[in-house]
């Protein structure tokens, strides 16, 4: 039925498919051929009277489609690939941050201690191991299995929030701990610091000496 019946539209899947898969002016090509097909075959069927009467402006306008569609599948591919790249910049600059605040966290003089909602470990620094007296842990272990006085003020604090820096006693140790939590709900997790409350006393002692001694 020539360019009169329709299908001839069918092509620009294919172009469409080409443009995306080509790059730069490779584009066309597909566009090209599908032009010149469609306008080879209304030749074809004009000369031989297969058709009722010839359509040469619904040719050249379905070529002209054929050239849109690979433009802008081209210009969709070119955006997609930016993207893409950004997308890969990106996740290159979350890795380094990662790698950055895990080791300035790894070398902060507080302890710090992060737990989900179900009280497992997600985070912590060598500070928070020596403050409590822990040789080693792994990431999911338990605080209750590895500081049970420490769980059982956390969820003191959650049921019944204190002032900020109330002492827990670790053993023979007393720590001064601070709670901040990462949601409204359980299920957010917490974020828990630790100093020695021994070593806080004697920082505020150097400043009252330091005063004492400028007056």
């Amino acid at each position: 039925g020539g360019v009169a019946s329709g299908l001839g539209i069918l092509i620009g899947v294919s172009v469409a498919a080409g443009a995306l898969l080509m790059e730069g002016r490779l584009a066309l090509l597909f566009a090209s051929f599908a032009a010149l097909a469609v306008l080879t075959e209304q030749i074809y069927a004009d000369l031989h009277g297969s058709v009722a009467s010839a359509s040469y402006t619904q040719a050249g306008l379905l070529g002209g489609i054929f050239f849109a569609v690979a433009l802008l599948s081209h210009v969709l591919y070119r955006r997609v690939r930016e993207a893409e790249a950004m997308a890969a910049r990106r996740t290159v600059d979350i890795a380094n941050l990662t790698k950055l605040n895990a080791f300035i966290i790894a070398n902060l003089g507080t302890g710090i201690l992060v737990v989900d909602g179900e009280r497992h470990l997600r985070l912590t620094n060598k500070a928070a191991l020596g403050l409590l007296a822990i040789d080693r842990a792994r990431l999911g272990d338990s605080l209750g299995a590895l500081a049970p006085a420490l769980m059982e003020w956390l969820e003191d604090q959650v049921r019944d929030p204190a002032p900020e820096g109330t002492v827990v006693c670790i053993g023979e140790r007393e720590l001064r701990a601070s709670l901040k939590l990462l949601g409204d709900y359980r299920a957010s997790g917490a974020l828990i610091y630790l100093r020695d409350n021994q070593e806080i006393t004697r920082e505020a002692q150097q400043i009252k000496l330091a005063a004492l001694g400028r007056q």
